[in-house]
């Protein structure tokens, strides 16, 4: 992957882990989040709603999306519908944390990789980025001709 610059976040080259989109518009949620991501090796970007979310998500191509649903789940049902209808971010895993797990309705739980519950530990949420993101190699596979 090559740096790519994002308005309002940090050029990235994806190392480690991989990176890591997480949708929170609350900078103390977002701030613990991203330390336990860091210290997992990933590169983290955050997006502060579904619109900037996609937008984000079709440019820096992240390995896997932490969706913070502490506001109403209307709005966490939209962003997994922008993300699902896009080619370039569909295949992503989404990981949703909320406080109300027995409000999400199966056809948010169908579109999503990772159900965590809140309060949560942000580890939590790390190890679950971990699981669904292969390891990445330091330096790339040698290419190998087949004739």
């Amino acid at each position: 992957m090559h740096p790519v610059s994002v308005p309002g976040g940090s050029g990235f080259q994806s190392i480690g882990s991989g990176l890591a989109l997480v949708i929170d518009e609350s900078p103390e949620g977002f701030a613990l989040q991203r330390g336990a991501l860091e210290a997992a090796h990933f590169q983290v970007e955050q997006a502060f709603d579904g619109f900037v979310a996609l937008a984000m998500a079709v440019v820096c191509r992240p390995d896997v999306i932490i969706l913070d649903c502490s506001r109403p789940l209307v709005e966490g049902r939209q962003t997994l519908r922008l993300l699902a209808g896009h080619v370039r971010t569909r295949h992503i895993p989404v990981i949703l944390a909320t406080s109300r797990p027995d409000l999400v309705p199966p056809e948010v739980q169908a579109r999503i990789a990772v159900l965590i519950s809140k309060p949560c530990d942000p580890d939590d949420i790390a190890g679950a980025a971990r699981a669904l993101v292969p390891r990445r190699r330091a330096t790339p596979a040698p290419v190998r001709l087949v004739k």
